[in-house]
């Protein structure tokens, strides 16, 4: 989950103003999985989807560059009103300045971050089954774009994400994590917790109990087949709230520089992949996510420097209070545990950070879980299918939840 904490309050309360998101003009699209309206779609066509290519298993190197569907479901709170928040513009925009995060493209202090090889795409096609329970492939009017109407004003975020709910309101949004990354976006109820805002949550990806189990992951005894044997809805999510573009580094429309926003959404989604294809925090926490006291290293990266982000929020609270001016080169400096100075750009970290840079180890992480992981979309080096462990369809599993707050 990524926050921004309370003494950044004060710094962004003069730009804040809070937007609720709404989709309620003539031109929305409302698409389900199982049940589509056919209003909202294009084309039905008996050809196989495979946007994210999951059939090249032969191709796949180090080099190999991964196309992954995603899907935002944008949560339409009724009598809300949106006619420029979260268009299939603002998505797209959104999403490019993602991956362009994710290639390395911006290179704060000269931290020259990995590109991944993974481009996260718009998805094109929905599925749905006919009457005679065949499945069918549809296209999406506006790719990678569900708007969804919803009563109520706000979302609890933790009660959504909570595997113990089973809540069937949220579980029929959820698109087969097999073929989609699912990103819900809602206005957090309770946005603010324990003095820190919410910006975003994610489910962290299983990993396979046999020779390629990676540390820091569940291995559950059995491996879920598909969203038939969940009972939560397996995704990313991001706060609606914080979605409108003045929240927005502008990095993304500017070659002159850039000021930094730690509310900025695109940071926020990239942060949350990096959460949703296996990445920890770069400060020291516990395996339930708790921030320790202390600057242990445990995002089971050898090249990410550890700090204790609590000395660090103390500090910042401190300078907050007595500087005249502040300045970004001066607060995302960080003490690593040999009592070395960094300055923090890396996009698992929060707080006060240019966030644009992930590192060959994390690399190497999100890499082993797109070959091996299951509910992950694209091409596996060995394929979760042929598992003996893997679970029979429409069989709940009761197996634990990682989420990273």
């Amino acid at each position: 989950m990524k926050y921004f904490t309370q003494p950044l309050q004060i710094l962004s309360a003069i730009i804040i103003s809070f937007i609720v998101t709404s989709c309620s003009s003539s031109n929305d699209i409302i698409v389900h999985p199982v049940n589509i309206n056919p209003e909202n779609l294009t084309e039905k066509t008996d050809k196989n989807y495979d946007q994210d290519r999951s059939g090249e298993t032969n191709l796949i190197t180090d080099t190999y560059r991964y196309q992954l569907p995603v899907i935002f479901h944008i949560f339409c709170m009724q009598g809300s009103d949106t006619k420029d928040v979260l268009t299939p513009e603002r998505i797209k925009f959104i999403l490019d300045n993602v991956n362009d995060l994710w290639r390395g493209k911006y290179n704060s202090y000269d931290h020259h971050s990995q590109d991944i090889n993974v481009d996260f795409v718009l998805a094109t096609d929905a599925t749905e089954k006919d009457e005679s329970g065949k499945t069918v492939y549809v296209r999406l009017k506006n790719p990678g774009v569900d708007y969804v109407d919803w009563t109520g004003d706000s979302i609890d975020v933790e009660d959504f994400m909570n595997s113990k709910s089973n809540n069937p309101a949220y579980m029929e949004h959820l698109w087969d994590p097999n073929h989609y990354i699912n990103i819900m976006v809602f206005p957090y109820k309770n946005t603010t917790k324990n003095g820190s805002t919410i910006l975003g949550i994610s489910d962290l990806p299983y990993t396979t109990n046999d020779s390629y189990k990676l540390e820091g992951l569940i291995a559950p005894k059995q491996v879920p087949r598909d969203k038939s044997n969940l009972k939560f809805v397996y995704c990313s999510s991001i706060n609606a709230i914080f979605g409108n573009s003045r929240f927005d580094s502008n990095r993304y429309t500017t070659v002159n520089g850039f000021n930094s926003s730690n509310l900025d959404i695109s940071a926020t989604l990239a942060h949350e992949l990096g959460h949703y294809l296996g990445l920890h925090h770069v400060f020291a926490e516990d395996g339930d996510g708790n921030i320790l006291n202390s600057c242990d290293d445990t995002d089971y990266c050898e090249d990410t420097p550890s700090y204790n982000k609590k000395e660090y929020d103390t500090w910042l609270s401190h300078y907050i209070l007595i500087s005249p001016y502040y300045y970004l080169s001066e607060m995302d400096i960080r003490h690593n545990c040999a009592g070395e100075t960094f300055h923090a750009s890396n996009l698992m970290d929060y707080s006060i950070c240019t966030s644009d840079f992930l590192s060959k180890d994390q690399r190497d992480r999100i890499r082993h879980v797109l070959y091996y992981s299951p509910l992950i979309p694209g091409p596996k080096k060995v394929s979760t299918k042929a598992l003996e462990t893997r679970a029979d369809e429409n069989k709940f599993l009761d197996i634990p939840v990682m989420i990273r707050k």
